[in-house]
């Protein structure tokens, strides 16, 4: 830190004794509105990051450490490969961002004039309809990194309603890593309830899914639980695809999972609440169905990652259009036989997972890359929407590739909800084709 503020005065008065070259860069002019866009909407007080990026003062104290993360594609969190395919709401850095900010950082982070700052317009915000907290506050587990807690909502309306827009108001904001909706068909309010009144405090515990494998009276994702939408720090929330939405019905259920990180902030209470864009009608209902191989998830199938494995596949490939959606798209009139456009991907794995991509096999040969995943971190999640979407034809075979590291691992991982277990999957959110 010293160094910086020694060198960048002593080297800006030595460029008229020709003893070094002008800077490209300084904060006010070109660094900060790059940090304030990408960086600072994290990066600040009360929020989830454990400092701030809020002024000059703190980005040059954390300038050194910045570089790192910066060249590894690190942060800003965003998982999705712009080589695949062209995705809405990339937080990530542009090659000539990242440029900017390593050159300004090598050069010794030099200040500038502050009456240069450019100041970033905030983005727009999204309007929301409904505000739904939590049922009761929760405090996560202490001593518990990551604690993961699902709450349940009942739908307050009396209306088959479709919810086009989803986000948080985190209540408390430095522990609240991320959260995913699902909703519940009527028919579980009961077995849910069971899973709530079984766990001690408010809510039940659910790492790797809203329910556990084999819940009584639950079949699963997908069938009789559907995704309604994701949040992790930044913005507050985000509309779907422009047209589409999620039918809810009167007497469902929403089931919140919160992700709560105890990494940077001591427990405290938290009582959240979900914000819902609402619609009474939309152009192209959405559903969504997961792709995966689900003899895994019924355990007819092993998905075995071998010990000490440090590059372990999982692959699984189907005619989507033709084997699963009487089961996962009667919501929107879509059967079996039926073409659909694939509007937004979800890829899942846990801990052990390095990488993943999702791949489309055209009728005709051509192959598509829907989604590429380089480096997965469990810890940064995100819901992928592309920027156009993908037809899919009877015909057409989706590919999913799961890579895993098992370097460390003592015995073999099987597929499974647990910590300890894994996953490979992909959750779809579709529309029927035109």
């Amino acid at each position: 830190m010293n160094a910086l503020r020694v060198f960048v005065p002593f080297c800006l008065a030595a460029v008229a004794l020709a003893g070094c070259e002008a800077p490209a860069y300084d904060y006010y002019s070109d660094a900060k509105p790059v940090i304030d866009a990408n960086c600072a909407t994290c990066h600040q007080p009360g929020q989830i990051a454990p400092f701030s990026l809020t002024d000059y003062d703190e980005v040059a104290e954390a300038a050194p450490i910045l570089a790192p993360s910066i060249e590894a594609n690190v942060m800003p969190p965003w998982g999705a490969d712009a080589t695949c395919n062209e995705y809405l709401h990339d937080t990530s850095l542009t090659d000539a961002d990242k440029e900017l900010l390593l050159t300004w950082i090598e050069d010794g982070a030099p200040a500038g004039d502050p009456a240069d700052a450019v100041e970033v317009e905030p983005a727009p915000e999204v309007e929301f309809d409904l505000s739904v907290p939590l049922p009761t506050p929760y405090t996560p587990a202490a001593g518990l990194l990551d604690d993961y807690r699902c709450m349940l909502v009942d739908w307050p309306l009396d209306e088959p309603t479709f919810v086009t827009g989803f986000g948080i108001d985190p209540d408390r904001t430095e522990l609240v890593h991320h959260a995913v909706a699902y909703v519940a068909d009527p028919g579980l309010r009961d077995a849910l309830g069971d899973l709530d009144d079984a766990d001690p405090g408010s809510g039940y515990s659910c790492y790797g899914a809203p329910t556990p494998q084999n819940a009584p009276g639950i079949v699963g994702m997908g069938v009789d639980m559907r995704w309604v939408g994701q949040w992790a720090p930044g913005p507050t929330g985000r509309t779907f695809a422009e047209g589409t939405g999620i039918r809810i019905e009167p007497g469902s259920t929403l089931v919140i999972q919160m992700h709560y990180n105890t990494a940077t902030a001591d427990p405290s209470p938290d009582q959240s609440e979900i914000l819902l864009q609402l619609r009474d009608d939309v152009e192209s209902p959405a559903t969504v169905v997961p792709f995966l191989n689900f003899g895994w998830a019924l355990g007819s199938v092993p998905m075995t990652i071998p010990a000490g494995d440090p590059d372990a596949v999982a692959t699984f490939e189907q005619d989507i259009a033709n084997s699963t959606l009487d089961i996962f798209g009667g919501a929107i009139d879509i059967a079996n036989g039926d073409s659909f456009e694939l509007r937004e991907i979800f890829f899942h794995m846990h801990t052990l997972g390095s990488s993943g991509t999702l791949m489309l096999q055209k009728a005709d040969g051509s192959t598509e890359c829907v989604l590429g995943v380089p480096r997965w971190d469990f810890s940064w999640q995100n819901s992928y929407v592309l920027a156009e979407p993908i037809r899919v034809d009877p015909g057409d075979t989706m590919k999913i590739e799961c890579r895993f590291d098992a370097s460390d691992e003592s015995s073999d991982v099987g597929f499974g909800d647990g910590s300890y277990d894994e996953m490979c999957l992909a959750i779809l959110y579709v529309t029927a084709a035109d």
